[in-house]
């Protein structure tokens, strides 16, 4: 299309106010403040790093990364979270970190529910030994695990699940690195990172 002086004089400012505009946009759009439902999803979406998944065949693993935001949404169950809720329920979880961690099979067994496998004092191991074979690295601090709940697989849940919160590191610089001693059922460790690079760009919470 033949466009004239007067029409370019025209169209070219107003495409130029359109561009600019949309690069604001795009610009501010994760400064954004995300709902509870919206903010759940970013943390549980893999590509963002907080979820971690790990196949060793014929093993797979999942690690949850937990921000205490994250639980106290969690813990509202409701589509909406006031400022005085939020501040509550970080406070009551200051000091650890959380996580959950869950374990199965390729038959889709949870591995150490599997009634296959056999070890001694399994219910006490399970209770309370379990606990001692977790550990969490963030640079030199070693920490341990302080908190283990451990649900294992039944006909709801084709997996074992372990909720787990550690001792918080001194600092908050260096990558999360999980390890489970797996020599119950296989020698040697599970090895799990969070990349400190994917917590920093955890969006804000919107409250009301």
């Amino acid at each position: 299309m033949y466009l004239t002086n007067r029409m370019k004089s025209i169209i070219i400012p107003v495409l130029i106010i359109v561009l600019l505009s949309s690069c604001r946009t795009t610009h501010f759009a994760g400064k954004e403040k995300l709902s509870p439902v919206d903010y759940v999803q970013w943390v549980e979406t893999k590509e963002n790093g907080l979820k971690v998944y790990l196949q060793d065949e014929p093993y797979m693993y999942e690690l949850q990364y937990q921000p205490v935001e994250y639980l106290a949404v969690k813990q509202s169950g409701s589509l909406h979270i006031t400022t005085a809720t939020l501040k509550d329920g970080v406070q009551s979880r200051e000091g650890l970190i959380y996580f959950t961690f869950k374990m199965w099979n390729k038959q889709g067994k949870g591995i150490l529910s599997d009634k296959a496998l056999e070890i001694e004092n399994k219910s006490s191991y399970l209770l309370s030994g379990l606990q001692n074979d977790m550990v969490l690295l963030a640079g030199t601090d070693s920490l341990h695990c302080e908190i283990l709940l451990f649900e294992s697989a039944n006909n709801l849940i084709p997996y074992d699940q372990c909720v787990l919160a550690f001792e918080k590191p001194k600092t908050e610089k260096e990558d999360l690195v999980f390890l489970f001693r797996t020599d119950k059922y296989r020698e040697g460790w599970v090895r799990m990172t969070v990349k400190r690079e994917d917590i920093k760009k955890m969006p804000k919470l919107k409250t009301t």
